[in-house]
């Protein structure tokens, strides 16, 4: 497994808030959360898978049987995002300039997005579902891996849609910044041949929701992937990260409104705690975690196998 480098962020993590799910369809695979999820409190979330892979020489939508996961864990491209003007405004973010201990002063020195995200058991109708865990820090989760060996199940490959679960502990805001959310970017390969690689558009075998193409998926015309950032200089003309990974979006409470805040025990009332921006940020910021490179190439390809060299 991959050795992480040190990255230092101030986070807090507590017990997750279940919720209920509600139907809903769409087009690529999604983070669909059933009620808004915020900074300050856990949350249950789903991958949503809308489709199959394409084949394109019958038009045939081919059944899911397999799905690979990849989180931002190593050097992953932390952005800024003015919310007025939707520009980048700095390549080079640390989310320890956002986050906070909570009302308890405990810090948990979270160093990845990793060590923030679990999947729940069981995974839909998977046959088999394998954690990829750091093995430097074994609690760190760098991935799962999802599959049906026998043929007797597969997921939809048109327009109905499955949901795998996963919960999010709390990350805290500091109150002086100006972020006003975190978007956390998922790479994800719904796998439709497990006997097939590399992927290719010609042979169906993948729909790739990543950032932008790697060196283990280098074709462009796989489905939803996009151009690379370029760090240097983010406003000379790249779209940055123009692919479609999956993606989680935790809200600061501005209004003190967030429906999953635990109840405070006085009258029922919640504990939610309002944490509205500074009146210097205008209207803020968006803090964007994409999974890099090496997060997509050592992760994604583990639900091949061996063949996945």
């Amino acid at each position: 497994m991959l050795k992480l480098s040190a990255r230092t962020a101030a986070l807090t993590i507590a017990a997750a808030t279940f919720s209920g799910m509600s139907p809903l369809t769409n087009a690529h695979t999604t983070v669909f959360t059933p009620v808004p999820a915020y900074l300050g409190s856990g949350s249950m979330d789903y991958l949503q898978i809308g489709h199959g892979c394409l084949e394109e020489k019958t038009g045939e939508r081919l059944p899911i049987i397999a799905q690979s996961v990849a989180l931002p864990n190593f050097s992953p491209t932390i952005v800024f995002k003015d919310v007025a003007t939707g520009n980048i405004i700095t390549s080079n973010g640390n989310l320890n300039d956002f986050t906070a201990a909570d009302h308890t002063g405990a810090i948990s020195p979270l160093q990845s997005v990793g060590d923030l995200i679990r999947p729940v058991f069981p995974q839909a109708g998977w046959k088999s579902t394998t954690i990829n865990y750091d093995t430097a820090i074994e609690s760190r989760v760098l991935g799962w891996y999802s599959k049906n060996p026998a043929n007797d199940f597969k997921l939809p490959g048109t327009s109905a849609y499955t949901e795998q679960p996963f919960k999010v502990g709390v990350i805290n805001a500091v109150a002086t910044s100006c972020a006003r959310s975190l978007q956390v970017k998922i790479a994800i390969a719904d796998v439709c041949k497990l006997n097939k690689w590399p992927v290719t558009k010609e042979n169906a075998a993948a729909d790739l929701w990543i950032p932008n193409t790697t060196p283990k998926f280098p074709y462009g015309t796989v489905d939803a992937v996009g151009t690379p950032i370029d760090a240097a200089n983010p406003a000379a003309g790249s779209k940055p990260l123009t692919g479609y990974p999956a993606t989680l979006t935790l809200w600061r409470d501005q209004l003190g409104t967030n429906p999953g805040a635990a109840p405070s025990g006085i009258g029922g009332a919640s504990a939610a705690v309002k944490n509205p921006l500074p009146a210097n940020c205008g209207r803020g910021y968006d803090v964007i975690v994409y999974p890099s490179n090496t997060d997509v190439d050592t992760n994604l390809p583990l639900v091949w196998g061996k063949r996945a060299k």
